[in-house]
């Protein structure tokens, strides 16, 4: 799911790694169970990475610049979701994209705070397929 397409395809050239070795961590910490922790607990997990990761990984508060404008209301946390999304599927090969693509539905329609919106991204995204193309299909060129 979503800790697996962040472990695999965020890139590691800035940080090192250090963004993958977290989420591989909180894969392992959830191997096995059959539910996803409550909110407590979960951000309990999160501390507990957080305070082992290496600076690269660590929560901070930077502004992305392509998420920033004279209108900062219309920017912030979702414009920067969805370039991590787009970033991700970016990073994806052509053979696992489509498994890339379901974890990012499944993440905006089970954790983003907006409900018409994660309403509106999963009908958007019903066919699974909408949009994503073979480099062929691109004429050789990247996404």
């Amino acid at each position: 799911g979503w800790l697996r397409a962040l472990r695999y395809h965020i890139p590691r050239e800035s940080d090192g790694g250090a963004i993958a070795a977290s989420a591989a961590e909180l894969q392992a910490m959830l191997h096995g169970r059959l539910t996803l922790p409550k909110r407590t607990e979960w951000l309990q997990m999160l501390d507990r990475v957080n305070a082992g990761a290496g600076e690269g990984a660590k929560l901070t508060k930077h502004n992305w610049v392509a998420c920033s404008s004279a209108h900062s209301e219309l920017h912030g946390y979702p414009c920067s979701l969805w370039m991590l999304f787009h970033t991700l599927i970016e990073h994806s090969p052509e053979a696992t994209a489509l498994q890339t693509l379901d974890a990012i539905i499944g993440y905006v329609v089970h954790f983003f705070g907006c409900e018409e919106c994660a309403t509106h991204f999963a009908a958007m995204a019903a066919t699974r397929e909408y949009g994503l193309r073979t480099m062929a299909e691109r004429g050789g060129r990247a996404r």
